[in-house]
């Protein structure tokens, strides 16, 4: 499979897996996958490819630069306790 294939086969699961989530609470993932003709091999296939790719990214933008923040001055009150009677 080319990687233009990949990558569209890819979105149309990272949107399956992301809709599997968010499946109605108390509904089993088992029974959301029967009711969408989804085999579980295959959803598990899909989900594990998604959050790798999600992974790398997240990897890559761990190698920028972070941006570099203005130095400020900062400064503090003194806020009074008052006793409750």
């Amino acid at each position: 499979m080319d990687r233009y294939t990949y990558d569209i086969r890819l979105g149309n699961w990272a949107q399956v897996v992301q809709v599997a989530n968010t499946r109605p609470q108390g509904q089993l993932l088992k029974e959301w996958l029967l009711e969408n003709d989804i085999s579980k091999d295959q959803y598990y296939y899909w989900q594990r490819k998604v959050r790798t790719e999600i992974y790398n990214r997240l990897q890559g933008d761990k190698e920028l630069p972070a941006p570099s923040v203005p130095d400020t001055d900062v400064s503090f009150i003194e806020v009074p306790i008052l006793k409750q009677l």
